[in-house]
């Protein structure tokens, strides 16, 4: 199975993918390797419908190794991005814990 990190959510003949995205994508690849998550795979989804006020989100399922993240790129500053990422991609190595 190939693990590693896709764009979910998207018609890729139909949508493009912004700069900001491609850029978060490469945040998220880049945090799965340095927090030892290689084997996992990570589902990554773009806009609304995360709860409250929260500019992310993550679910992670420890068992099977896979995680998707939600960023509501609308919510939160761009100069934010790195730490939102590595909040998001650290909720999986703590997931069993919650």
């Amino acid at each position: 199975m190939r693990r590693g990190v896709r764009l979910h959510g998207f018609d890729r003949c139909a949508t493009t993918v912004t700069t900001r995205e491609r850029r978060i994508l490469a945040l998220v690849r880049a945090y799965q390797r340095q927090c030892g998550l290689a084997a996992w795979r990570f589902a990554v989804e773009f806009g609304e419908g995360i709860a409250d006020d929260d500019v992310a989100a993550c679910n992670a399922d420890d068992e099977y190794l896979s995680a998707t993240l939600h960023f509501d790129l609308s919510r939160c500053d761009p100069s934010d991005d790195d730490a939102n990422v590595r909040h998001e991609v650290l909720h999986c190595m703590t997931w069993e814990l919650l």
